[in-house]
């Protein structure tokens, strides 16, 4: 199983970490606790608003290393 990176938040500051078990060895806590604050059985955790982070759909085209541009936003676009 692939894990997801998650996302505190407190106050301005944001921390990402690799999972919710290293966010929870780092803030001193329990990586269930994490994940039961994500999917909103509870509110926060360890004084942290925690998220998933969310990845990006759509992968870099492997000759440009750019990323392509969703159909919802190339709608009136001009690319002359």
């Amino acid at each position: 199983m692939k894990t997801k990176k998650v996302k505190a938040i407190r106050g301005g500051q944001v921390r990402i970490f690799d999972s919710a078990a290293e966010a929870a060895r780092i803030v001193g806590g329990f990586a269930t606790n994490i994940t039961a604050s994500i999917r909103g059985r509870v509110k926060s955790y360890r004084g942290y608003r925690w998220e998933y982070v969310r990845e990006h759909r759509f992968k870099a085209h492997p000759d440009t290393d750019c990323m392509p541009i969703p159909a919802i936003f190339r709608k009136g676009m001009n690319f002359d």
